[in-house]
């Protein structure tokens, strides 16, 4: 929060526009750690993005594609829910893309919308998921405060389940997910790590989050 200036004040023993006081400084409080600005690894944006994920399941012979909506819904007068269209695309001819149309694509999973995710990302209310496939979380679930610290957690209780969600803070990205070569130099990538578990319930939500900006 930006804070207006102090005013240069001349009064004895203070020397004008500092805050040395003669005879010495007195000692100040030493700085409080906030916590990391979560939110900041889910950079939602007008122009649309994008994520490819690839199972580590080698017989899958697709990726899943996630496609966020150029366009934000608002709700609660001012918060932008973002909108993910998840379909699959096919990378070799077996498996679930063994039928292929003539142009190389499989007609019965490419470009098709399996799953709709719906999520939302601010400082003040934190990263919420509103929808995951069929499912609609009514209140939404919080996976994280905006800003948080390392071993943070919360819990919300929606549609009957109790999801509890813990802030393991930054670490390298898993490499199934984010391949880096080390040996020509390249570093690893770094991810916010979000655990969410939800009883038992097997909820699509339930799992761990990997979060980059």
């Amino acid at each position: 929060m930006l804070r207006p200036p102090v005013p240069s004040i001349l009064l004895p023993g203070l020397l004008l526009g500092t805050t040395l006081v003669a005879g010495g400084c007195a000692p100040s409080a030493p700085p409080t750690f906030e916590g990391r600005r979560v939110y900041e690894a889910f950079p939602f944006e007008p122009a649309g993005r994008e994520w490819d994920y690839k199972s580590d399941n080698a017989d899958l012979s697709y990726r899943m594609v996630g496609l966020q909506a150029e366009k934000a819904e608002t709700v609660e007068t001012s918060t932008k829910l973002w909108q993910i269209d998840v379909t699959a695309q096919c990378f070799n001819d077996t498996g679930a893309c063994a039928d292929l149309d003539m142009d190389g694509n499989a007609q019965d999973i490419d470009e098709t919308v399996l799953e709709v995710w719906k999520i939302s990302a601010e400082f003040i209310s934190g990263v919420r998921v509103w929808q995951m496939g069929e499912v609609v979380y009514d209140p939404p679930v919080l996976l994280v405060e905006g800003r948080a610290q390392v071993g943070d957690v919360v819990e919300t209780t929606s549609g009957g389940i109790t999801f509890t969600s813990t802030y393991e803070g930054p670490e390298d990205c898993p490499g199934s997910y984010f391949e880096v070569d080390t040996d020509a130099g390249e570093e690893r990538v770094e991810c916010e790590k979000i655990v969410v578990t939800d009883a038992g319930a097997g909820s699509l939500l339930a799992g761990t989050w990997w979060a980059v900006a």
